[in-house]
Formats: structure tokens, C-alpha cells, sequence
């Protein structure tokens, strides 16, 4: 072993004064106020950078160095998320979108339709005016051409009865016959209103009031005006004279 170094005399304080530069000083100083000024505008380790040497003061753990990594990775996903959310909306779009055109395709159908439809009636209905037009001109050719058939009946037996005034009953009486049947044919039916039949008010219309002793009061007397039935339902009541109550009598 080798024997220790006795310890020598003690310093004096001023053997430990050292001579620096008064402008290394004044340059430490200045940078770490610059480095002050710094730190508060930007986060991170506060450095003191003195001469040479570079000063850490209070440096953060090695895991602060991570936290750019984390913030990347947090945007990244941030946008990813973005990104799929705008791609949804697309394709949101684009079926709302496909929707709109078939809507619109289906409105110009039914518009179509429609159309076509009013054009459909329109023809419709002038065929049916001109069907129902010509359905009446044939109807007042049937209705109208017996009685020209009349007419002819009468002026022939007007014409023989200036020569013959014995053909006009005879004539009168082919008439009346040929009435009979047109009014037939057209589907009228005459009321019945016999002498001694009881009035109906239902069929008759009475206009007098006689007084007939060989019938019962409220039997018809006469026949003023015949009545008809149109296809089954009374077309004009027959217009008859009705026996009144014996003079004396209370009705």
C-alpha cells in the first residue's frame, strides 16, 4: 500500500480567485436572457448556455421527445375519420341522388300518362257527342216519319172530300188507326176511363161535375181528353166529367 499525501496548509480565500474575461461574462449573460425569452414563447428544456457549455435546467422526462409521435398519430386518425366520413357522404349522395332521378323519371311518367290520359277523354268525349247527336237525329227519324206517313193519310183525305165528302170518315177513321199504332209502337198505353167506371185520382183529373141519374155519384161520365202511360208510368192523366151526388144529398 502506498502511504497517503499529508495534507498541506489550508487556502486563504484569495488563493481561489480566478481572473475571466469581464466580456464572457457579459455574453453569458446575455444568452441566457435570450434563452429565457425564448422558452416562454416556445415549450421545452430551458437551456443556459454558458461560454461553451450548454446548461440544461429542469429538462423533461425522455418520454416529452414521444409526444410529436402522439400528436402525429392522433391527426393521422383524425383525418382517417375524416376521410370515411366524407366517403359516407358520398355514397349518401349519390343514392339520394339516384333517388331524386328516378323520382324525377317517375314524375315525367305519370305527367306523361296523364296526358295521354286527358287526350284519351277529350276524344272520348267528342265521339260520345257526336254518338249521342246522331243517336237523337235516328230517334227523330223513327218518331218523325209515321207522322209524315199521317200527314200524307190526311191531306189525301182532305183532297177526296172537296169531290167525295163521304170518304172523309172513312179516312178519318185510317187515321186514328194508324195513331194508334205509332203511339203503340213508341211504347204509350192508354188509360182507361170508361163510361161508369169509378174515378182514380191516380189516373183520372176530373173537370166537371154533372149530374148523371143512371150512375153512381163518382163514376166517370165522360172521356174529355185521353190519358197515357209511357212505358209503364202515367205519362198525362185522362181528363174526365165525374157524376155528382142527387140534388139534396149530403156528401
Amino acid at each position: 500500500m502506498s502511504k497517503s499525501t499529508p495534507p498541506g496548509p489550508p487556502l486563504a480565500p484569495e488563493d481561489l480567485l480566478i481572473d475571466i474575461d469581464p466580456s464572457l461574462i457579459e455574453e453569458a449573460l446575455a444568452s441566457v436572457d435570450r434563452k429565457g425569452r425564448a422558452a416562454k414563447d416556445a415549450p421545452g428544456p430551458d437551456v443556459v448556455v454558458v461560454g461553451e457549455i450548454d446548461v440544461a435546467i429542469d429538462a423533461p422526462a425522455p418520454a416529452a421527445s414521444a409526444a410529436p409521435d402522439d400528436e402525429r398519430r392522433r391527426l393521422q386518425y383524425r383525418v382517417r375519420e375524416q376521410q370515411e366520413t366524407i366517403r359516407r357522404l358520398e355514397r349518401e349522395l349519390a343514392r339520394a341522388t339516384e333517388g331524386r332521378d328516378s323520382l324525377d323519371r317517375q314524375v315525367r311518367d305519370v305527367r306523361k300518362a296523364h296526358s295521354e290520359l286527358s287526350m284519351d277523354f277529350d276524344r272520348f268525349r267528342q265521339r260520345a257527342r257526336k254518338d249521342l247527336e246522331e243517336a237523337e237525329r235516328r230517334g227523330e227519324d223513327r218518331a218523325m216519319r209515321p207522322l209524315v206517313d199521317v200527314f200524307d193519310n190526311v191531306e189525301r183525305a182532305w183532297l177526296h172530300a172537296v169531290s167525295d165528302p163521304a170518304q172523309i170518315l172513312g179516312g178519318l177513321q185510317m187515321i186514328v188507326e194508324q195513331f194508334k199504332r205509332l203511339l203503340a209502337r213508341l211504347g204509350f198505353e192508354r188509360v182507361e176511363a170508361d163510361r161508369g167506371m169509378l174515378f182514380d185520382p191516380s189516373l183520372h183529373e176530373a173537370v166537371l161535375h154533372v149530374h148523371a141519374e143512371d150512375l153512381l155519384p163518382g163514376s166517370i161520365v165522360d172521356e174529355v181528353q185521353a190519358g197515357f202511360r209511357l212505358r209503364g208510368r202515367l205519362f198525362r192523366p185522362a181528363r174526365v166529367t165525374v157524376a155528382a151526388p142527387p140534388p139534396g144529398s149530403r156528401g
